[in-house]
């Protein structure tokens, strides 16, 4: 019997130019980033993030979608309203940046 997990998840410990460039390798098409725009600034990451929408939506012909308000202690309504963000879009990928909240 073949087991095949329901979501596959993986955790990298690198530099920020080692998850840039792993992101940026991945040929998912569908991709949900849950960062904060603070988070972007801070991190210097806007270039990387432009460009990764870009493979996305023009390169791939798929979308991109960034859930930039993330409270500080996410409630159940937090959850649903980044839900809504997403709607019926189909996801390849979920990418997560930040602290607890995000």
């Amino acid at each position: 019997m073949n087991y095949k997990p329901f979501c596959e998840t993986e955790i990298l410990f690198t530099t920020k130019e080692g998850m840039e460039n792993k992101l940026s390798s991945m040929d998912v098409k569908n991709i949900v980033l849950v960062m904060s725009e603070s988070s972007a600034r801070r991190w210097n990451m806007d270039n990387f993030i432009n460009g990764l929408k870009r493979k996305c939506e023009s390169k791939l012909k798929g979308n991109f979608i960034w859930i930039k308000s993330i409270a500080t202690n996410p409630t159940q309504r937090d959850i649903f309203d980044a839900l809504k963000q997403i709607g019926n879009t189909p996801i390849d990928a979920i990418f997560v940046f930040g602290g607890g909240s995000a």
